[in-house]
């Protein structure tokens, strides 16, 4: 495939508003039909949610920039009132430790928990930085550094992002970039704290390109960024369509590559494919292999590979036109996609990237809710066990839940209140699941759908009704094809074919060794088996032996 382009085969899904899973056929090339039911008189059946606190917030079209962000238990949202003016509330969700921090110099724009460690960066309007360390139970929060500006600084929309520090755990490492316009600026905290020791410094006393700060500057625009989790990268894009890698080293970002992977469209955000939580277990080797580009206002996802940057999926929502926001869980296997004028969340699942596998599309789940949502932030993922699936748990090693529970911190127009959603997981595959155990897995799910693929084909040759669309198999009906005379359709079976054989090769020999394991096992068996008889009748003997002396006696 080429730059750009994945299957032509599409995929036509339906997505009902009740939370049901829509799992996908082949997950390459898939359009979405949202439900539009306006009519709620409840949330889903899949969630339940409970108030934290109450609290009247305006419309998200009155607030600057992000006013909600979670980490695990923690919970920061931003307060304005117009007597007391800015704060920002940390909650602790369970506990409801709670801390209120105010004196911002400007109004606050954008506020983030790192998800490697328990520091919240808060940005007023002029990228003024303050960052605080929350310890994990909420009961302590105190001041980290302040990065401040003059007052005559402009920093028309500035943003934050952190980088999820994953290299070495021994090695306290903070390093968060701000961006504004067409300026990316980079500070490395824990070398800012050891080199001035102070609560609080000034910008202009950071050198620039320097072990404490590194400055970017684009050509345009910049409209996401991320740093890589080991901070020896840095991607850009831009709202003329680049996608900018830099290499951070020797205190400078030097481009490496300059890219348009798309084409009429630029990138909105951008997220990478890594598993933050893997461990010696999991390890999926280096960072940044796969990112998922979105686009057209959350309402396009392409999956690329950052060695040849081919698209290897994409999704669309053919239905509304309303701007979707996205984040995505540590482990990479969900996206969440948040619709706050329809007051919906989309539930995005995505196959791992395993060895030989490559990251692809496998169901959605629509969640809708009867209260306006005005902000939804991610607090954790984990499987869902139930007291029935523990006991299966317990009993089986083997066993894996069939569902993961999402917890969100969400704001209403009332109240700030936590959501735990049920989603069910369309590949059987644990969150912390070993690459080869995952490939496994994936691999005969992909050989099933192969061979269904494969006799549908075969039916529809005879048929002379030519269709270019894959519908989903909840949708009850067999996939459909591109004619016989379509060239793709020939060259996707032929992949197809061989994937097949491969899997099947890969079974058999399998199989085999199973077979000579068997036999091995059967000669130990029978080796012990001669060797217990054996005993016995030397430990007989030297019984015998033993009555005869003492009846001598």
């Amino acid at each position: 495939m080429s730059t750009g382009s994945v299957e032509t085969v599409t995929e036509k899904v339906s997505l009902p508003s009740n939370g049901t899973l829509r799992s996908f056929t082949v997950g390459r090339n898939v359009l979405l039909l949202a439900s539009d039911d306006e009519k709620r008189d409840r949330d889903s059946d899949k969630s339940n949610s409970k108030v934290l606190c109450e609290y009247k917030w305006d419309p998200k079209t009155v607030y600057d920039g992000r006013i909600l962000s979670a980490r695990q238990k923690l919970v920061a949202y931003r307060l304005f009132n117009e007597q007391t003016g800015e704060a920002i509330r940390v909650m602790e969700r369970e506990s409801r430790a709670r801390h209120l921090i105010k004196d911002f110099r400007q109004p606050v724009v954008d506020i983030l928990f790192a998800d490697h460690a328990g520091y919240l960066a808060v940005l007023d309007k002029n990228a003024n930085l303050y960052i605080y360390h929350v310890s994990d139970d909420g009961n302590e929060l105190t001041k980290y550094l302040n990065i401040i500006r003059p007052n005559h600084f402009e920093a028309p929309n500035p943003k934050i992002v952190w980088c999820t520090y994953m290299e070495d755990e021994t090695v306290s490492t903070h390093v968060l970039a701000v961006y504004y316009n067409k300026t990316v600026e980079i500070f490395f905290l824990h070398a800012i704290k050891k080199e001035f020791g102070l609560l609080e410094v000034k910008i202009e006393e950071l050198d620039v390109n320097s072990e404490c700060f590194i400055q970017i500057q684009t050509e345009s625009n910049i409209s996401a960024v991320r740093i890589s989790p080991d901070a020896t990268a840095c991607a850009v894009t831009t709202t003329s369509g680049e996608f900018i890698f830099y290499i951070l080293e020797n205190h400078q970002g030097r481009e490496a590559h300059n890219l348009h992977p798309l084409k009429n469209l630029y990138v909105n955000d951008m997220l990478f494919l890594d598993n933050l939580q893997r461990n010696g277990n999991n390890s999926d080797g280096p960072y940044w292999k796969y990112v998922v580009l979105i686009s057209d206002n959350g309402r396009r996802l392409g999956i690329y590979s950052c060695y040849n940057w081919e698209c290897v999926g994409k999704l669309r929502f053919e239905s509304g036109t309303s701007k979707l926001d996205a984040t995505i869980d540590p482990t990479a296997r969900f996206i969440y996609l948040a619709d706050y004028e329809t007051s919906n969340l989309f539930v995005l699942e995505l196959a791992p990237a395993f060895p030989g596998i490559q990251p692809y599309f496998v169901a959605c789940s629509q969640i809708s809710f009867h209260q306006q949502i005005i902000c939804v932030a991610p607090c954790g993922l984990e499987d869902d066990v139930s007291a029935e699936t523990e006991d299966l748990l317990l009993d089986d090693e083997s066993f894996k839940a069939s569902k993961v529970c999402a917890t969100f911190a969400a704001i209403t127009n009332r109240s700030l209140v936590e959501i735990k959603v049920e989603v069910e997981k369309a590949l059987d595959i644990a969150l912390n699941e070993d690459p080869e155990t995952g490939a496994r897995i994936i691999g005969e799910k992909l050989a099933e759908q192969t061979k269904q693929l494969m006799l549908s084909s075969q039916r529809l040759r005879t048929s002379s009704a030519a269709s270019n669309e894959v519908r989903s198999p909840r949708d009850e009906t067999l996939p459909s094809f591109n004619s016989s005379a379509d060239p793709a359709v020939h060259t996707e079976l032929r992949q197809l074919r061989k994937l097949l054989q491969a899997i099947t090769e890969k079974n058999n020999s399998t199989e085999k060794r199973l077979n000579d394991m068997n036999i091995q096992l059967e000669k130990v068996h029978k080796d012990n088996a001669d060797l217990r008889r054996e005993q016995t009748d030397n430990l007989a003997d030297v019984l015998e032996k033993i009555c005869r002396f003492w009846d001598g006696r």
